[in-house]
């Protein structure tokens, strides 16, 4: 099989062909407050919206168009690329394909806001080490090669909307913040255990998967008590942060201040946004999983090719068919993960 079409599908992209983004963006401008929320809250873009969340947006949106300022998608995320990727510890395809599906998406908002629109990364890994026992030089190549890879693509954009990311240590005592949580932990991890095991176990689920056995810490012979605790102080060190981290104190009400927008992705499928209801979207075109957790790959089925994000299930699932590593020429090829894409061909 030839895979000579390969490099032409990531040469369509946005990201990289000038012609592209300009075929992309020559489309009909969400140019009044009610077509910019049909095109915010629209499928394929969005997942799940409550009608509170709705309301918020478009109060938000008027305001944008009144003020003539940019709306603002703030994307938190983990800041790290999760250790069962090969990939790991710097991103791949999967975060190139969220800034794609994101920048397509919004092209009306991006043509028809005074303002534009923007998408601001921030990563919220100064707690992961603690959490999840990824190390400090994990995090930092992440957020490096991150850094460099919004910097490429900015300059690939057109007018009218932007890509941005921080790190909440760079604006923040996270330190501080850190220590506080530290000293209310033991707290409520009693709280936590308190509860029944069925209530537990229901919100460890996530947690198993995420902590790092083999980081910071070798925590590869831990006896089963011993795995179990230290998934539940890593739970409840999230929780812990989502309930006190963003008092006034510490990071306050930045997520949503203003014409900031909180944008989430598989976490806002979860029971964890139910009381928060932060707008929900899809992290590509049809794909939920989260880039700093999944691997960005091509799927082709018969004679169509589409870019996804896959979590550690369906990438195993879909090796089990034909899987090439297909060289790729682009602008990102020095980075260490972009020189070739991973090629998942379904039986038809």
């Amino acid at each position: 099989m030839s895979h000579s079409d390969i490099p032409v599908e990531i040469a369509n992209s946005v990201l990289v062909s000038p012609e592209a983004a300009d075929e992309a963006f020559r489309v009909p401008p969400a140019d009044t407050p009610e077509k910019a929320l049909r095109t915010l809250l629209a499928k394929p873009l969005r997942v799940w919206a409550s009608e509170s969340r709705r309301a918020v947006i478009k109060r938000k949106i008027d305001q944008a168009f009144s003020t003539g300022r940019p709306l603002t998608l703030v994307v938190p995320f983990g800041g790290y690329k999760h250790y069962w990727n090969t990939s790991a510890p710097e991103p791949d395809w999967a975060e190139v394909f969220q800034f794609e599906h994101m920048v397509r998406s919004l092209g009306p908002l991006a043509t028809g806001l005074p303002g534009g629109v923007r998408v601001e990364y921030v990563s919220e890994d100064f707690l992961v080490g603690e959490m999840d026992n990824y190390t400090s030089e994990a995090l930092e190549s992440y957020a490096r090669v991150f850094r460099r890879l919004v910097v490429e693509c900015n300059r690939r954009l057109p007018a009218g909307i932007s890509i941005d990311f921080w790190r909440l240590s760079e604006r923040y005592d996270t330190d501080a913040i850190l220590r506080d949580l530290l000293d209310i932990l033991p707290r409520q991890i009693g709280l936590f255990q308190a509860l029944p095991r069925e209530a537990q176990d229901l919100q460890l689920r996530r947690s198993w998967r995420s902590v790092n056995w083999q980081g910071e810490l070798d925590l590869g012979n831990l006896s089963d008590r011993e795995r179990r605790e230290t998934v539940v102080r890593a739970r409840v060190l999230e929780l812990t942060f989502s309930e006190f981290g963003f008092t006034v104190d510490r990071i306050g009400d930045y997520y949503e201040r203003d014409l900031n927008i909180c944008t989430v992705f598989s976490w806002g499928k979860s029971w964890d946004n139910a009381a928060k209801q932060f707008l929900t979207l899809h992290s590509a075109k049809g794909c939920l999983v989260d880039h700093w957790i999944g691997r960005g790959v091509l799927i082709r089925r018969g004679a169509h090719i589409r870019r996804a994000i896959v979590s550690a299930s369906q990438f195993q699932a879909l090796a089990l068919d034909r899987q090439y590593s297909v060289p790729v020429q682009g602008p990102f090829r020095e980075l260490s993960n972009y020189g070739q894409i991973d090629l998942m061909v379904q039986k038809s």
